[in-house]
């Protein structure tokens, strides 16, 4: 809010003024007194008066026993019309018609009352994926407040050199991680494990999590999905919401707080034949389903064995090298026909559609995740940060017609140089249409996908994006108002999409 200056001083200054107005006064009563002219030495003082003004006092002169006394006139406040909000609803302004006074102040919106926030106090050097550090922890929000430990590490791998990191974030109620401070955030499974996720590329903050949200919906509506997944409170999909962090009282980034991506999320346990395999690159053959899977942690192998149940994990190498296998060597009859000995067909054909819907060209391979709970395999959505045409490599945003199925098939028919969705494309594209179109009258439908996304963004005041980018500036893409090509990509793309699946073949 904008204020005047210092009343006080002004104050002292009137008043020594007056003072001296008056002994001027007063000598010339005397003068006057001596040669005759006036025998009253308070003439011309009495009822002399400054009168005040909005914000500062007046004084008047009054004679009280035979004395002049000055007497102080407080100030008579400002006089505003009513509140005028500007075109963006960011500012709200009113004027004083006593004396033009303009007081201006930013409008308190309810994101910017309700928008959690995460105070952590102490220091980050040194951390790393296996270095840890520990600070306390103090999150409050409208639904949840408590304070604890929480202990760090940083998250992912590609994001390692970005100014604005990801970090794993476990609460404690000890220093030395002995005692878990599990919370259910929202409807979730109480957990004491969460992703802070930067979302360094994408300033909106919200496609890797609306393409989620729509991820879910997408196995809501699908039949004969795990009993397993259908007791979780979100299919077995990452969710979160997002949070301003501060750093030992400064503002350090806004994030998204998200549930972790490992056995929990899946309601995987320990002791059964379970297994979670995720795909680290696209640039081998071994991810692209074109080469059987060696596997490792050190991301020297496309693929990754997240959790196995078991302790020999050599059933869902070997398990997982089958279904490798037969996509590489079955014929398209056998294809159509023993997929599903091998796969959740319906599954498939469900992230087939996802990733051409939200835009995803590298999701045919890199990010993809592989769920067996000692059957066939399952495949299913994880960082999708460039959802809805996001180029952050490029630093551009994707055409909606880029990376779109080949009606007349080609050598890479799908577009995603993955064996596994080009066979996918060529066999089941009666299935595939019917999912399609079936999708567009709810989850796919570009009310719904809008609302989603105008949803989340209604969550984050402006000002905090604003800060976000003046503190991590070095983004290839500054657009903040990301909002409006989101929604312009989700029209123009599934017009598109409408036409190519509408064109195939009865």
């Amino acid at each position: 809010m904008m204020k005047s200056g210092n009343h006080d001083i002004r104050r002292r200054l009137w008043r020594n003024l007056v003072m001296a107005g008056c002994l001027m006064v007063l000598g010339l009563s005397l003068a006057k007194m001596a040669r005759g002219e006036n025998a009253d030495p308070s003439a011309g003082i009495i009822g002399s008066e400054r009168q005040p003004t909005c914000t500062e006092s007046g004084y008047r002169a009054i004679e009280e026993q035979g004395a002049i006394h000055f007497e102080t006139i407080p100030p008579l406040g400002h006089s505003f019309d009513e509140w005028k909000t500007d075109g963006d609803g960011i500012w709200k302004t009113h004027i004083c018609q006593r004396c033009g006074y303009e007081e201006k102040v930013r409008v308190s919106t309810v994101a910017e009352e309700t928008l959690p926030r995460l105070y952590l106090t102490g220091g980050m050097d040194g951390i790393g994926k296996k270095s840890r550090v520990t600070l306390e922890a103090d999150f409050a929000s409208t639904e949840e407040n408590f304070q604890c430990y929480g202990i760090m590490t940083l998250q992912g791998h590609s994001t390692f050199g970005l100014p604005k990191k990801n970090y794993t974030i476990r609460f404690y109620d000890d220093t030395e991680g002995n005692s878990k401070h599990k919370i259910a955030f929202r409807d979730w499974r109480k957990e004491h494990k969460y992703i802070l996720k930067a979302n360094y590329a994408d300033i909106s903050q919200c496609r890797n999590l609306v393409a989620a949200g729509i991820w879910r919906e997408m196995i809501k509506s699908r039949e004969n999905v795990p009993q397993r997944i259908l007791d979780l409170p979100t299919y077995g999909t990452v969710d979160g919401f997002p949070v301003a962090v501060y750093l030992n009282g400064d503002f350090f980034g806004l994030y998204t707080l998200n549930l972790h991506k490992d056995d929990d999320l899946y309601h995987m346990k320990e002791g059964n034949r379970e297994a979670l395999i995720i795909c680290n690159a696209q640039t081998m053959d071994e991810s692209l389903f074109r080469e059987t899977a060696a596997f490792s942690e050190d991301y020297s192998s496309d693929w990754e064995i997240e959790f196995c149940g078991t302790e020999d994990e050599s059933w869902a190498m070997e398990s997982f090298n089958q279904l490798i296998t037969f996509v590489m060597e079955s014929s398209d009859e056998d294809f159509r026909l023993h997929l599903q000995d091998y796969m959740d067909v319906d599954a498939a054909v469900d992230y087939l559609l996802f990733i051409y819907a939200m835009g995803l060209p590298n999701s045919g391979a890199k990010d993809l995740v592989m769920l067996s709970y000692g059957e066939k395999w399952i495949p299913s959505a994880f960082d999708m940060d460039e959802a809805f045409g996001l180029d952050p490599a490029h630093g551009r945003y994707r055409d909606p017609l880029e990376f779109l199925p080949a009606l007349t098939g080609g050598p890479e028919p799908s577009g995603t140089n993955s064996l596994l969705w080009d066979r996918m494309l060529v066999n089941f594209q009666d299935r595939l249409r019917t999912r399609y179109f079936a999708l567009r009258q709810s989850v796919f439908s570009d009310d719904f996908m809008i609302n989603r996304v105008k949803d989340f963004i209604a969550q984050i005041p402006e000002s905090f994006y604003d800060f976000d980018l003046y503190l991590y500036p070095e983004r290839a893409i500054k657009d903040i108002r990301m909002e409006e090509q989101i929604i312009q990509y989700i029209r123009t793309r599934m017009k598109i999409l409408d036409y190519i699946w509408g064109g195939f073949a009865e």
